[in-house]
């Protein structure tokens, strides 16, 4: 019986030292993986001081100067893609006095498409009209008068007015965008006039109060001087919408 019990009590012994190690050993285990984890962000210097390392998520912060240069940049670049778009892809027009009325009146704002177009008759285009041979389209439009007018006839076609009408090709056209009471009087260009190629005729359709095709001194227009092709009115908001 003593030596059963003395038994019972050797292994009992040996199962609590088994258990102790296996503690021991797996505090072990987590000293060392909250020692790899506080390495990783700390460093102990030759004295057996902790210090803290920079985070290595943490960013440097910009200079003052490298902030103003950023901005700078940023500018720049939003100035080139607006110069961009205004030499190669569309204006704005703001429209001055009353040659195009009722069609349009003065304050209107419009964008006009700078993208190539076959001119047709009935299109409202831009058109600078002293735009002397040679002059490269597309340059920047600061200081240059323009003009907006609507084509009338185009190359091949042939021009006249008679009798307050205009006639293309021999034929009465119907002019629904001009009010009942004007009066379409011929000018100082000698009609009837052949369009030659690369060219157009144009008018406001206000025609007692426009300065356009039929005065000498504008005369018919070459495909290089038009500047675009109204396409959109932006204002007033009353009528905002496709120009036609």
């Amino acid at each position: 019986m003593e030596e059963f019990e003395k038994n019972m009590n050797e292994e009992l012994n040996e199962e609590i030292k088994e258990e102790t190690l296996t503690e021991a050993a797996d505090s072990e285990e987590t000293e060392e993986y909250v020692k790899i984890e506080v390495d990783s962000v700390t460093e102990e210097t030759e004295d057996g001081e902790v210090i803290e390392l920079l985070d290595i998520d943490e960013k440097p912060k910009k200079s003052v100067f490298k902030e103003i240069l950023d901005w700078v940049y940023s500018i720049a670049m939003a100035l080139a893609v607006v110069l961009v778009l205004h030499i190669f892809v569309f204006v704005m027009v703001n429209v001055s006095g009353s040659s195009m009325y009722p069609t349009l009146v003065d304050g209107d704002r419009l964008i006009a498409s700078r993208m190539y177009f076959e001119p047709e008759n009935g299109d409202i285009v831009v058109v600078e009209p002293y735009l002397s041979e040679g002059t490269v389209k597309g340059k920047v439009m600061f200081g240059r008068t323009l003009y907006i007018k609507r084509i009338i006839a185009t190359e091949g076609q042939t021009i006249d007015i008679k009798n307050h009408k205009v006639y293309i090709d021999g034929k009465e056209i119907n002019e629904e965008y001009i009010s009942d009471s004007v009066r379409t009087i011929a000018g100082t260009t000698r009609l009837p006039l052949t369009v030659p190629e690369d060219h157009v005729f144009v008018m406001g359709d206000n025609r007692e109060h426009s300065l356009d095709s039929r005065d000498g001194s504008v005369g018919i227009i070459r495909h290089q001087q038009i500047v675009g092709k109204a396409v959109f009115r932006l204002y007033p908001f009353s009528s905002f919408g496709v120009t036609k």
